[in-house]
């Protein structure tokens, strides 16, 4: 481990350090950042770029500030050297095949963890710049239990010296430091854990940005903040919060948005979470006393703390098995059941992803709902974003969370290692001698779905969408999925498609609809398909989460990410520059197109009565760039519309109160998907 971070750093050096003397910027409280200019190389260009890394721009989350919102930056008086990547922020500690293969190590943090993590890193163009540029603040993924600003793919350098931009990235507090949010006390004033801390931070960087970036050449009121996964969801949630109004003016969200499940507790959810945390870290129930509670967990350590959070996921699990068997299971003879809580052959009723804590509705950062506070007066007046998603953005997933992560999966030649009983249901065959055939139906209930959608005539919708073979009559009147055998890889890959409509792409089209429904909205779609013919995955993972992020910061042209990790073709480099030309000139002037060009078209919602049925209306991001229409508008019809919908017939007809128009509704839907495929 130390000696891949130590070549990650010689690595670092191999940037052209400039002779020129070190740059130096005055911040507003008179202290000076001392930075390093580089010459970056791409091709036979040369670009000069200033390089800040390290900066303060709040105080040290220790003590009583743990679990406690950001406090501001004193400053400092001399000169402070901006030299160092700052530490990451406690995390998960990666292992396995992170570690071993360059295509996963990529993502591992490659600095020391430490709670003293609330630093910023800044890139600019070297010189004097006639006008202020642009700037691009970079918010990091990871499920807000992993992540670093400090990877060497999120570097800024191409970004800021070839296409004249400031680039920003910050360290935001993950896991229970950052998400942890136990009922606030109205009768005392502790402001810790309320939820939303690592926001909260970003809030904080932001407003540093506003104060500090026209001494970096910046200007404050053409700002665009971008990120992924976790990271778009914390965009688009300060996006919509009334308390970051004024602090940027263009967003852009790449594969995921604060509607996905995953990306948005309430209250109940949250404080549910959080005793089951406390528990696991062996202080008292929140409900007993808060401040007992909090002040135990001040005193564990770090690793207690990252080690105790999938408490959360257990707890999670163990409440889906009651309740599917409950539900389900309960009227079942023993040989039906198999071991266990629930059906041997069903994996497991663990999520296959799912986030311990992740942003909260709190009265403060989002005071509501953030479809309420978009559809609100307040809201932007001019909201300006380009988002979009990956073509198998659910693959990675489905590999490490139905425990597929062994490492013969990496073999050159595909070979993969499934769960057994995700085989024999492909296959069309009984996990336990003379009982039931394996059944997609219960596989994607237990490892797929939420809690609220685990109900008879509810959560077989999915796997009959999906085409996943079922042993129930639904599939008379609703489809009929293909009754063939599967191979393994016809398996992962439906498991993928679904996963990816219910997780990443329908909640980031739910965004995109909803913003292009407001008063002078511009909203831009894209479908990203391309990836490195290098890249050391099998091929049959397809263009997977977060592989994007390379050719938005350049990599392709970066020697130092190249030689570290992988390389890629003329052609995938060319690529990389149009990628790069499009999130600039978005940031630049609200739109990716070039001036009078128009080859990506605005994204219209799909309850606008102008939108015809075949208007393109998203770009697909790939070596053979294309318009697409509709993106992927039936599967998100379903998991937006027609899950609620057959919800609301299941509680109709426990109450005696269920229309039959209802029921043609649901079947005229998956008719016409029928047709469609």
């Amino acid at each position: 481990m130390r000696l891949f971070f130590a070549l990650l750093f010689i690595l670092s050096l191999q940037v052209t350090s400039s002779q020129n003397p070190a740059p130096e910027v005055v911040l507003s409280h008179s202290g000076i950042v001392v930075g390093e200019t580089f010459e970056v190389q791409i091709d036979k260009a040369k670009y000069s770029v200033d390089r800040f890394l390290g900066i303060p721009y709040a105080e040290k989350p220790l003590g009583k500030l743990r679990f406690a919102p950001p406090v501001k930056h004193d400053g400092w008086s001399g000169k402070t050297n901006a030299t160092k990547l700052p530490a990451a922020c406690w995390q998960y500690i990666p292992g396995g095949f992170d570690l071993k293969n360059k295509g996963a190590a990529m993502w591992v943090n490659n600095t020391e963890m430490s709670e003293d993590c609330l630093y910023l890193n800044v890139w600019r163009p070297s010189g004097n710049q006639q006008t202020k540029l642009p700037v691009m603040v970079w918010v990091y993924g990871g499920g807000f239990t992993s992540g670093t600003s400090t990877l060497e793919t999120y570097d800024g350098k191409i970004l800021a010296g070839k296409h004249s931009v400031i680039v920003v990235s910050m360290q935001y507090r993950l896991g229970a430091f950052g998400f942890l949010r136990i009922q606030p006390d109205s009768r005392n004033s502790d402001n810790r854990a309320v939820g939303n801390m690592g926001l909260k931070d970003q809030l904080m960087a932001l407003e540093w940005v506003q104060n500090e970036i026209k001494y970096f050449n910046g200007d404050p009121n053409q700002v665009t903040v971008f990120g992924e996964s976790a990271g778009a969801v914390s965009v688009s949630a300060l996006w919509i919060s009334p308390k970051a109004k004024g602090l940027f003016k263009r967003a852009i969200t790449q594969s995921a948005s604060v509607l996905a499940r995953w990306g948005l507790h309430d209250e109940q959810t949250a404080n549910h979470r959080a005793t089951v945390f406390s528990k696991a870290c062996g202080c008292p129930e929140p409900s007993k006393s808060r401040t007992k509670t909090l002040d135990c967990l001040q005193d564990k350590t770090p690793l207690d703390l990252v080690n105790s959070l999938d408490s959360v996921n257990e707890d999670e699990s163990s409440t889906r098995s009651e309740l599917m068997y409950e539900m389900f299971f309960s009227k079942m003879n023993a040989s039906q059941l198999g071991p266990g809580p629930f059906p041997g052959w069903a994996t497991s009723s663990r999520l296959y992803f799912d986030v311990p804590f992740t942003v909260v509705v709190d009265e403060d950062l989002l005071p509501k709902h953030p479809l309420d506070l978009i559809r609100s007066a307040d809201f932007r007046q001019q909201p300006e974003l380009l988002t979009g998603v990956n073509q198998d953005e659910g693959i990675y997933f489905v590999l490490y969370g139905l425990a597929m992560n062994d490492t013969k999966f990496l073999h050159d030649d595909g070979t993969i290692t499934i769960p057994d009983p995700i085989k024999k249901a492909g296959a069309r065959e009984p996990l336990i001698p003379g009982g039931p055939l394996a059944d997609f139906h219960w596989i994607t209930a237990l490892q797929f779905l939420s809690k609220q959608d685990l109900l008879p005539g509810v959560s077989n919708l999915p796997a009959v969408f999906y085409d996943l073979p079922m042993n129930i009559s639904l599939i008379k009147t609703y489809g009929n999925p293909d009754e063939s055998k599967l191979t393994e890889l016809e398996v992962i890959q439906r498991l993928s498609d679904l996963a990816s409509d219910l997780d990443f792409v329908c909640p980031t089209l739910a965004l995109a609809d909803v913003i292009a429904r407001q008063p002078n909205a511009t909203v831009f779609l894209y479908l990203f398909t391309q990836t490195s013919s290098k890249l050391p995955w099998p091929s049959w993972v397809g263009v997977m989460h977060g592989y994007e992020i390379p050719f938005v910061f350049g990599m392709p042209r970066s020697v130092e990410f190249t030689t570290a990790f992988y390389d890629f073709t003329e052609d995938e480099k060319e690529f990389s520059d149009k990628m790069q030309d499009y999130w600039v000139n978005f940031a630049k002037t609200g739109n990716p197109n070039a001036a009078n060009t128009n080859n990506w078209p605005q994204y219209k919602s799909n309850s606008d009565k102008s939108k015809g049925p075949s208007e393109p209306d998203h770009l697909i991001l790939g070596q053979q760039m294309r318009t697409g229409s509709r993106l992927h508008h039936h599967a998100c019809e379903m998991w937006l519309h027609q899950m609620e919908a057959q919800r609301n017939i299941v509680n109709q007809m426990r109450d005696k109160t269920f229309p039959v128009s209802n029921a043609a509704t649901i079947g005229r839907f998956f008719s016409q998907k029928n047709m469609a495929a």
